[in-house]
């Protein structure tokens, strides 16, 4: 086990008893008392590094990891999911009972055991549960990276320390452990999932502000079982997104001995696994290797998922239409069954028209009709009549207007192909008209 994995707890001289006269009786009480002492204080290998404490892990094991050692240092679990120690019944243990139920777009806070570590990644996956051992999966439906040591919190004494603190000690007597925020992606039909979290990068003797950083943890792994119910129309594609997460040293980047998952796929990630011997890797302040060199990772699809309609089949609809500029900012909302007049003028040059949908299933885009005419179909939310710009930083301006004349734009939302579902169109009024 690495340098890291040793005891942060020490017993000073005072904790042996050296009485000439003592008797012998005396001193076997004592050596015992130091037993027991050394046996309180001492952290076991199982309790050490970290897991995932809200929601439920699937597994009771607090260090899903690979690594090298004799007794019960030795670890092989090599993710992407843990495979011992797994909850047989209750809340947590199965698809059937998962471990809580989030709706597509809900915000919701994680959170995970700092227990004596420093530094590193954390990335976030949602999988089929038929997927949950493949990490081929894992990483193509990875959807949000952040730092390990993000939103730290203090642990109440009792129960709530237990729970999220574990084994913390590094500002004793008060544990600490780390939280963050993920926001389901939308792509997501309803269904069974898990949700998979993995750590990566973890400094060396918790000494983050050394330069370079140096390696020795490995990679660790948790999941939970999660359901996604609702929230509305389900987008063809998500973007993985990468925030360093609240209360982190540095707004746009990690401080991290790695950024790539699988270089300490097994620990100590030293030369020759010696947990004394130099590191292998070498860091400091990093972004992950998905996003160098202001990259991001493939968007997900919602094609990649079975398709299922609701019994009866699904529903997909315009919910409104605005009148947006060309930086996509909304300025007024459309109304049915009157004429919309848009005034252009100095506020408003040009302008766009903007979407919003409601429904119950996939759906694949959203096609723009000005008086019988496509315009645009749109693939990806947010949806608007115009493209995006060469830049990427704004929209293309609405030109296929006549001034002074009335233009009927009809908007139409896009099933998957082969699915059932009944598609409700909104046809909108308009007449552009130049400020004076």
């Amino acid at each position: 086990m690495s340098s890291d994995n040793r005891s942060h707890f020490s017993l000073g001289r005072q904790g042996v008893i050296r009485t000439a006269s003592a008797r012998a009786g005396t001193a076997v009480v004592a050596l015992v008392a130091l037993v027991v002492l050394l046996a309180t204080l001492t952290p076991s290998p199982t309790a050490a590094h970290s897991s995932l404490t809200s929601p439920t892990s699937m597994s009771f094991t607090r260090d899903c990891r690979v690594s090298r050692g004799g007794g019960g240092t030795a670890r092989n679990c090599p993710g992407p999911c843990p495979n011992v120690m797994l909850r047989r019944h209750g809340v947590g243990s199965s698809p059937a009972a998962p471990a809580a139920t989030y709706a597509r777009g809900q915000r919701v806070r994680v959170r995970w055991a700092r227990n004596n570590h420093e530094g590193g990644f954390v990335r976030w996956s949602i999988v089929p549960v038929g997927s949950m051992m493949d990490a081929a999966v894992h990483e193509q439906m990875a959807f949000q990276w952040g730092c390990w040591s993000a939103g730290r919190f203090a642990c109440r004494p009792g129960a709530h320390r237990k729970k999220y603190c574990i084994d913390d000690a590094l500002d004793k007597p008060v544990g600490h452990a780390y939280e963050d925020h993920i926001r389901i992606p939308r792509v997501y039909p309803d269904g069974d999932y898990v949700l998979s979290f993995a750590w990566y990068g973890g400094v060396r003797d918790n000494m983050p502000n050394r330069r370079p950083v140096q390696s020795s943890l490995g990679d660790y792994y948790d999941c939970s079982y999660i359901r996604i119910v609702g929230g509305g129309v389900v987008a063809p594609a998500y973007t993985p997104t990468f925030r360093p997460g609240t209360g982190t040293r540095f707004p746009d980047r990690c401080v991290s001995s790695v950024n790539r998952l699988g270089k300490c796929a097994v620990e100590p990630c030293t030369r020759g696994g010696n947990p004394k011997g130099p590191s292998l890797f070498t860091g400091g302040e990093m972004v992950p290797v998905q996003f160098v060199g202001s990259k991001t990772p493939p968007p997900i699809r919602s094609t990649w998922f079975p398709a299922g309609s609701p019994v009866g089949g699904g529903a997909l609809g315009i919910n409104a239409a605005y009148v947006a500029d060309v930086r996509g900012r909304r300025r007024w909302q459309l109304k049915r069954g009157k004429l919309n007049v848009v005034t252009l003028n100095r506020g408003l040059p040009r302008f766009t028209i903007q979407a919003t949908l409601w429904g119950n299933v996939r759906v694949d885009g959203v096609a723009f009709r000005v008086n019988g005419r496509m315009m645009n179909v749109e693939r990806q939310a947010p949806w608007y009549l115009t493209r995006p710009n060469a830049s990427g930083k704004g929209l293309l301006p609405w030109k296929g207007w006549t001034a002074d004349k009335e233009m009927k734009v009809r908007i139409s939302p896009l099933a998957i192909k082969g699915e059932k579902v009944s598609i409700h169109s909104k046809t909108y009024r308009i007449k552009v008209v130049m400020s004076s």
